[in-house]
């Protein structure tokens, strides 16, 4: 079942919902602690994650502009759509996943949340945003673990669509020209309401980062655009040819196959 931006809606303006996004947006605030002039770019559903980041970014240090990029929702024709405007000058964009209206190297953050599940070409997808993205700029990625809770469990959003272990997660990102700065898994929190508080989340976070790691129930990725690739030094010390990945060289071959 996919779901719906009415779903969505639903989900993050009830209790467990608006835990979650809380803790999300403070581990975003962590490596994004000053976002003033930078345009910003909210690909998926992303708008509870941008109210909270952008409390400690006011004006008159705002981000220049924030666009909040919405994906057709052929379910709800008609509410498709959930404005993000903080600041009075930011808009919202309905487009495809794999197409994006935008010319290259346009955002210096990219926020992702809820579309790389549900991606016909989750590898198109990262391509287009490594393109939008300007040279040096920063992406923040929230997938479902796929050893965590919310992965198995329906009555979550993360519980939608293809879920990705960490070292999946990690190879696709560096077959797309990202470098990694951040790979962990956050949120132990059991997807139930009456579990759902603040303090419930922080003991245990506490208590499945120290003995259950791998059952956190997202990713967390922070990778930054490289123009060029370092190659193998392990190969070059053989003598071997190492191809160094360039943008030339991304954007003229063709995707990989993505396995499920």
């Amino acid at each position: 079942m996919q779901y719906t931006i009415d779903d969505l809606i639903s989900f993050y303006g009830g209790k467990y919902g608006k835990v979650a996004s809380k803790f999300i947006a403070e581990e975003i605030k962590k490596p994004w602690d000053n976002l003033q002039n930078m345009e910003i770019l909210g690909f998926g559903y992303t708008c509870p994650l941008l109210d909270y980041i952008c409390e400690d970014n006011l004006p008159p240090k705002e981000p220049r502009r924030i666009i909040n990029y919405n994906f057709p929702d052929t379910n709800s024709p008609g509410k498709n759509i959930q404005k993000y405007n903080p600041f009075g000058k930011n808009i919202t964009i309905i487009g495809e996943p794999e197409n994006l209206p935008f010319i290259e190297n346009s955002f210096d953050r990219i926020l992702l949340c809820h579309a790389l599940e549900e991606a016909a070409n989750p590898q198109k997808m990262l391509r287009e945003l490594w393109r939008v993205l300007r040279p040096e700029g920063k992406i923040i990625f929230i997938v479902p673990n796929r050893r965590g809770l919310m992965a198995r469990m329906d009555n979550t959003p993360f519980g939608q669509g293809r879920p990705y272990s960490k070292t999946q997660f990690s190879e696709f990102l560096k077959d797309s020209m990202f470098e990694i700065n951040i790979a962990k898994r956050i949120f132990f929190l059991p997807p139930v309401n009456s579990l759902a508080n603040d303090k419930a989340a922080k003991i245990c976070e506490q208590i499945g980062q120290t003995l259950l790691p791998h059952l956190g129930g997202l990713l967390f990725f922070e990778a930054t655009k490289r123009i060029a690739i370092e190659p193998d030094r392990t190969a070059l010390n053989k003598n071997q040819k190492t191809e160094i990945a360039t943008a030339s060289y991304f954007s003229k071959h063709k995707s990989k196959p993505h396995k499920n």
